[in-house]
Formats: C-alpha cells, structure tokens, sequence
C-alpha cells in the first residue's frame, strides 16, 4: 500500500499552516500524550461518508474533524477556538493538500465546565469537510 496522507494529518498541517501550533509539541492527532502543555490542540476525525456519486466515477465525500483545545485559561480557550471557527468559515479559505475541498464549515461547541484534575478548560469545534475524488 502506498504511503497517504489521510485527511486528519492533512487538516492537521493546515492548523500548522495558519501559525496554531506544531504537530508533537502542542498539536496532536487523536490524543494528548500525558508530558503535553496545559495549552494544546488535537483532532479527532471520522468519516469519509459518500453523500454524492457521479456515473463516471467521481465521488463527493463527507468527514468530521473534532478539533479540541485545551488550556488553565477559558478566555484562551473561547478566543483560540473563535480564531479557527473564523478561518474555517471564510469562503474558499481552506484547501487541504493532496485533497480537493469543495465545502467545509465549522460550529462552535460550549466549553466544558468540569474543570480536570489539573484544571484546565476543554473546548471544541467541529469541522464538516466536503471533498470531490475524480475516482475510487
């Protein structure tokens, strides 16, 4: 099997793109490891729903990027969330490489509110990404 980026690590180095963090040190995919700083981001994706299929072979699918951000500072939390949300939403804003986005949006989810054992603010968006494959 050839090597392929999927569409969380391709999401991941657009967050690396726009200045939000670095992938290992306060960027990760789908955990936290336990040595990661109080302020940091990871995602969690699924996905890869087939919502359009042409008779010729090209094919639109759907994915879910949950993106979290964690930080001792809820102002921090909101304000970063806020930032991504804006640059997700903006119109032909987003392109992932080696994929070819026709659609993406992102909402904003209420932080949470039970503090964690070390008292940090959890907060959450979700990115709704649309992509056209010529072929499958």
């Amino acid at each position: 099997m050839q090597d392929i980026q999927t569409v969380s690590e391709a999401f991941i180095a657009f967050m690396e793109t726009q200045g939000l963090g670095t992938f290992g040190e306060n960027l990760y995919l789908s955990q936290v490891p336990a040595d990661a700083p109080d302020s940091c981001w990871w995602t969690t994706a699924y996905g890869g729903i087939p919502i359009q299929k042409n008779g010729s072979g090209e094919i639109v699918k759907q994915y879910f990027i949950n993106v979290h951000f964690r930080s001792k500072s809820a102002k921090e939390v909101e304000r970063s969330l806020y930032g991504l949300e804006e640059i997700l939403n903006c119109t032909n804003c987003v392109q992932l490489e080696g994929y070819e986005v026709i659609e993406i949006g992102a909402s904003q989810f209420p932080q949470d509110q039970d503090l964690d054992n070390v008292e940090r603010r959890v907060g959450f968006l979700q990115a709704n990404i649309k992509i056209y494959k010529k072929e499958c």
